[in-house]
Formats: structure tokens, sequence, C-alpha cells
């Protein structure tokens, strides 16, 4: 699981649209119970760029980075 966590984790680094880098660099890898792991975004606006506004097309960064890597996104 590191190995396919680490790959979610540089693709979605790899991706993340760039203003200040703020974004990018809050992308975190997270131990979870047991053998698990998560990417964690610590900026209160990561969802803006993965969805979009009114007024911003999406720039998704975290779920191409979960498909790319064959992680299923249900």
């Amino acid at each position: 699981m590191a190995v396919i966590g680490n790959e979610v984790l540089q693709f979605a680094q790899d991706h993340a649209p760039v203003d200040t880098g703020a974004l990018r660099s809050s992308l975190r890898m997270e131990r979870i119970e047991g053998n698990g792991q998560r990417v964690s975004v610590n900026v209160d606006y990561w969802l803006f760029p993965e969805y979009g506004t009114f007024a911003m097309a999406a720039q998704p960064y975290l779920r191409p980075a979960l498909t790319a890597t064959g992680m299923n996104i249900a």
C-alpha cells in the first residue's frame, strides 16, 4: 500500500494547479488504521480547483491521481 500511496501523492503533487504553491506543498500522506494510507490536503480551498466554481473551471488533481494509479473511486 505504501508504494501505491506514494504514487497517488506524487501524481497529485505533479498535477495540482499552482498559483502560490501552497496547495501543492500542503499535500501529505497520512497513515490510517491498519495498513491504509490517505492523501490529506491542508488548505481550506482544496475543493475549488478539484471541482471548480461558477467562476473557475475545474482543474482536478486528486481524482485523476486515484484513477491513474488504478485505485477505485466509487
